[in-house]
């Protein structure tokens, strides 16, 4: 419900009323059913050892919980998506002074929230807007142009833009393409290269490619994502926009009928569920069934913190309403 409250674009409200609907319990439904229907069989075999029970052997075990980490692998995997539509992604426009950064921002929040001169250094602050491009929305920064400076106050600017590169999501890297390489731009790209080794998605934008090419592109062979924009003229927008979407959204997820984990909390619950399954696939193939039960069975209870189960009666359940047992 609250994620319908606090949707900001039709995108985020069609997920959220997904999951209103029940899109995503479906899903949990299932692979916790799976989980049910494998730790019921183990325990079966351990409670009632003198029972001629048809309980999983080590091989159909093994099975089903390669499936059971498949379905939760594609279910962990979706967050990227969710997040970016519904929670928002930290975004923060970077680059040397004098690139288009501000008039970047302007363009993308639809407003002149950020003074835009030819003289360099001109922000020295960080600058924040929330924006919605196609299906994403940004908690996007514009900072400070990264160069060495003498000037104290834009020092702290420079400062602030690196920490603010340390905790984003996806940065986009501004050069202006019509002015040969130079060491500021070299600085920029030493800073953008240790954002994506921390996590984030890093979009190298040639601004002003309306005028002569003299940047050296080769410079950026290892950047996989690079578009070429004039932010001053038409397009560059859709441009920006289509790229990031293709990033974090892909496909039609309004449309797709699968589930979609849209907030930090089911993530951490399914995360940890992958991680007890994956453990218990290592416990069988070297301790045996016991064991792997167990971490199943906590793999059953990250799982039931989504819509609070019952993990030890469902599993009491299962055994005796699929088991023929004490009769």
């Amino acid at each position: 419900v609250i994620g319908v409250i606090d949707a900001k674009s039709r995108a985020a409200l069609c997920l959220s009323r997904k999951n209103l609907d029940g899109t995503l319990s479906k899903q949990t439904e299932k692979i916790y059913k799976k989980l049910v229907g494998v730790v019921g069989s183990v325990y079966a075999g351990i409670d009632f050892p003198d029972e001629d029970l048809e309980t999983l052997d080590g091989e159909g075990m093994a099975s089903g919980i390669e499936e059971i980490i498949a379905d939760l692998k594609k279910l962990r995997d979706s967050y990227k998506a969710g997040h970016a539509v519904c929670e928002g992604i930290p975004a923060v426009i970077c680059g040397k002074p004098n690139t288009g950064k501000s008039t970047i921002l302007n363009l993308l929040c639809g407003s002149e929230r950020a003074i835009v001169t030819d003289i360099a250094g001109t922000t020295r602050d960080i600058i924040s807007e929330s924006v919605v491009l196609g299906d994403v929305t940004l908690h996007l920064s514009d900072t400070a142009g990264i160069r060495e400076t003498a000037d104290a106050i834009e020092r702290i600017g420079v400062s602030r833009s690196k920490s603010e590169l340390e905790k984003c999501e996806l940065a986009l890297a501004v050069f202006d393409s019509s002015v040969p390489y130079d060491s500021e731009d070299a600085a920029v790209l030493d800073a953008v290269r240790s954002a994506r080794e921390s996590g984030a998605c890093v979009v190298c934008i040639l601004n002003k490619s309306d005028l002569d090419g003299r940047f050296d592109e080769t410079k950026l062979k290892d950047f996989e994502h690079i578009i070429r924009i004039s932010a001053t003229s038409g397009g560059a927008k859709d441009t920006i926009s289509e790229k990031i979407n293709s990033l974090f959204v892909g496909g039609d997820i309004i449309n797709s009928s699968d589930a979609v984990i849209t907030n930090a909390r089911q993530y951490a619950s399914v995360c940890r569920a992958l991680d007890f399954c994956i453990s218990a696939r290592a416990a069988l193939e070297n301790f045996g069934t016991d064991i792997a039960g167990s971490e199943l069975e906590r793999a059953m209870s990250e799982l039931s913190e989504l819509d609070g189960r019952e993990v030890g009666i469902d599993v009491v359940n299962e055994i005796f309403g699929k088991f023929c047992v004490g009769k």
